[in-house]
Parts: C-alpha cells; structure tokens; sequence
C-alpha cells in the first residue's frame, strides 16, 4: 500500500502546468508599432478548436516603478464585441473610471491581452503580479491566482519575449484562461471571474492610481 501511495503521490505532482499546444492567438494586420513592437488591428482567438475574431481595442506601454521609469513591455488588448465594450462608459473627461472599465470586459464574451517585453526582467512578472493582485485585494493563495502566477513563473525575460492571455468567460459557470509564452507552450486555468481578477492587473482601481499615465493610453487613448 505504502508503495502505490508514493507512486500516486508522484503522479499528481509530476504533472506539468505548460504543455505544448497550438497557437492560441493568431495575430492580423498590424498598422502602426511601440517601442518597436508591432500594434495589431485584429486577432483570432482559438480555444480548443474553436475560433474567435477579435478586434484590437487598444495598446499602451507599462513602465517600471523605479526612478528610471524605463519601458517593460508593451500590453495590447483585443475584445470580441467592440459596440458592447463601447457602450460602457470607460473614461470621463480622459480620467479612466476602474468600474466601468472592469464591466466592459464583463460584457465580452472572449477576450485576450499580450503582452511584448522590451527590457530586461530578472524576476520576469511574477512580482509585479502579485502586488497588483494584493493591491486589488485578491487572495494570491486564490487556487486559480496562485495557478496563474505559478505560470507566469520566476523566470527572466528579454526583449523579444512575450505572453498571451485568452480568457473565454462564463463556461459552465467559470471562466477558462489560457496563457501562451514565446516558447509556445500553452497552459490552462478555469475557475469563477477570472477575467476580472486578471484584467484588475492593469485596470482595478489601484493598479489606475499606481500608473495612471498607463490607464489612460489604455482605456482613453490618451
């Protein structure tokens, strides 16, 4: 019995969290760059055979918290109903209103960022993400938060890197998250509003208030 329980035991934890997996995100025409990365109009979400047209909605560049303030990666956003995400007032006067821009991506159906590093990360996201979620008030030890980050990982990054985020909400009453780094390997979470909890990353009140400047070129345009 010993035997077949340490057998088990090795067998649970010897699953591994990326896999290799067709691309998740097919990207369109690109009509302008950032920072040298190319901003596209339009993708193609695929999500275990299925496929769904986005449209790009917006793109910005997030920087580092410390004095230099230097550019980290670029983030561009695709949504699947643009008239539905555009009828939910997101900015008033340019100022990004947190709520409303949280219940934009409610009303969609699917959804993906990416996610273009510029510089170098030593600690790659995983850090930042954390006190983005702590920031928000979300639970890292969340099984599907603490799935998330184990995903992001510690790892560095360079300039050329990149992840991709697909989340389809509201299957079976519980969003699936898929993420995708440069290397192609794919990984999966389900669990309850995970796009919202996601998304807070960059656009829950706090992370506006931590980089406002990033919010508005984000959510206003600006």
């Amino acid at each position: 019995m010993r035997k077949i329980f340490i057998i088990f035991i090795f067998a649970v934890f010897a699953v591994p969290l990326w896999a290799k997996g067709e691309e998740i995100l097919i990207l369109g025409r690109s009509s302008s760059t950032t920072e040298t990365v190319p901003i596209y109009d339009s993708a193609t979400a695929r999500i275990f055979g299925r496929s769904f047209v986005l449209i790009g909605k917006s793109s910005a560049v997030r920087k580092n918290q410390f004095l230099t303030k230097s550019s980290t990666y670029v983030m561009q956003m695709f949504v699947q109903n643009i008239a539905a995400y555009d009828a939910i007032r997101v900015c008033t006067d340019s100022t990004p209103n947190a709520d409303n821009a949280l219940n934009a991506f409610d009303s969609q159906n699917v959804v993906a960022i990416r996610l273009d590093f510029v510089s170098y990360l030593n600690e790659g996201p995983q850090r930042e993400f954390s006190d983005a979620f702590r920031a928000n008030g979300i639970d890292t030890k969340d099984p599907a938060i603490a799935q998330f980050l184990s995903l992001v990982g510690e790892n560095s990054v360079v300039p050329g890197d990149s992840l991709t985020i697909v989340i389809e909400r509201n299957v079976g009453g519980n969003d699936v998250l898929l993420l995708e780094n440069t290397k192609g390997m794919v990984g999966k979470i389900v669990g309850s509003l995970l796009a919202r909890l996601i998304t807070s990353l960059w656009i829950g009140r706090p992370s506006i208030d931590r980089q406002p400047d990033f919010a508005r070129k984000l959510l206003c345009g600006m």
